[in-house]
């Protein structure tokens, strides 16, 4: 027998189309207020500052899709590297996300501010909020060149002038007086040319116009976004072994620092035919201070095993202070300096893990704290080679 109430009635059916297509038209807007900001400037910010929609959450989910276009390889790492640990994944992904629109919405907003202080000054309504959600639209050039540079980046040429690279960066490479003009006029020019574009709007204070939609535009947008995808993701294909995790039988990546205590090298090399634990480490990660004096105590009953703590970054002579402030003692502390070690390893979640067997090979490895057994069980002794 046929259940009535399992039948939609018609007026659902209409309300779920009704829903369907604002959700369309709204993205539909997003795109066009996005790309408007490129193609007619002037009547999409006498829109915005007019109180239209749009504002932050345009921006925050533009810099998202635009994320995920310029650092293909890095989310890429992040997803292989965190052995399928979705908590893991997302806190990584959403702190990169965090780092990627902190600064630029800091600046778009001070600028915001700026305008709306200098209106308010001139004895004119302030309009703060609408003004400060116009001004974040500022950063969509900055986006936009930013896939373009990553774009360049996938097919193997760096144009280290475009804003695919932080700016912080770009300065610790310490370049010419003539690069930072040529980064400020090719990165930011064209944002710097929207300033003013805004303040004369705002200095207008006109009613908002009726703008045309420039659909053609929105679709350049998506087309742009979409090449930029398809790039990054032939990129992360042809490079996929060197981002992909560290796996048991790969051949440990030989190394040769400088150990905290005393002024000899440790190597890898320098170790054939023992087993090796290495453990990546920071004194920034809480988990990997608050489980190492347990791997010191596991070390100290394992003697056969060869244990190394490598930190990761900072100067040899801050780490070491924090070393003997805690009072640890029993394994081999280096440092990696450079960043080169840890990259070789593929470590970037900590605490992580590798045991290396008596041949140079990767027996296990460990993204995060271990369980209990996992050391015994890995490290078991192997035949004489």
């Amino acid at each position: 027998m046929l259940d009535l109430k399992s039948v939609p009635k018609d007026d659902e059916r209409c309300q779920n189309s009704n829903a369907s297509n604002e959700s369309g038209e709204h993205l539909v807007k997003w795109l066009i207020r996005s790309a408007g900001v490129l193609h007619t400037p002037r009547k999409t910010f006498r829109l915005l500052v007019g109180g239209s929609q749009g504002g932050f959450l345009d921006i925050l989910a533009l810099m998202l899709v635009i994320m995920l276009g310029t650092a293909p390889l890095a989310i890429l790492r992040v997803i292989l590297s965190s052995q399928s640990d979705i908590t893991i994944v997302l806190t990584r992904l959403f702190s990169m996300y965090l780092s990627f629109v902190l600064t630029p919405l800091a600046v778009c907003v001070g600028v915001g501010l700026v305008l709306a202080g200098a209106k308010r000054l001139r004895g004119q309504g302030a309009g703060i909020e609408s003004i400060i959600s116009a001004a974040v639209y500022l950063w969509v050039p900055v986006g936009v060149l930013g896939l373009l540079g990553a774009m360049l980046q996938d097919v193997g040429l760096d144009l280290w002038v475009l804003p695919h690279i932080p700016l912080s960066f770009f300065l610790q490479s310490e370049p010419a007086w003539w690069m930072y003009i040529v980064r400020l006029v090719l990165a930011y020019g064209w944002s710097i040319y929207l300033i003013s574009v805004l303040r004369d709007v705002i200095r207008e204070d006109k009613p908002p116009a009726e703008v045309t939609p420039a659909k053609a535009a929105a679709w350049f947008l998506v087309g742009w976004i979409l090449l930029a995808y398809l790039a990054g993701s032939v990129s992360a294909a042809h490079n996929y072994d060197k981002i992909r995790p560290i796996m048991v039988g790969d051949q440990a990546a030989e190394f040769s620092l400088k150990k905290i205590e005393g002024a000899n090298e440790i190597s890898l090399s320098g170790l054939a035919g023992k087993i090796v634990v290495l453990n990546f480490w920071s004194t920034w990660c809480p988990k990997c201070v608050e489980t190492m004096p347990g791997l010191i105590a596991w070390a100290s009953q394992h003697p056969q095993v060869k244990v190394i703590a490598l930190h990761q970054g900072s100067n040899l002579e801050e780490v070491a202070e924090f070393i003997k402030d805690k009072g640890w003692v029993g394994i081999d502390f280096v440092v990696d300096q450079t960043g080169r070690v840890s990259a070789a390893y593929r470590a970037d979640t900590l605490p992580a893990y590798f045991v290396v067997g008596k041949d140079g090979k990767i027996k296990a490895a460990r993204i995060g704290t271990y369980p209990k057994g996992w050391l015994d069980t890995n490290t078991k002794s192997e035949p004489a080679r």
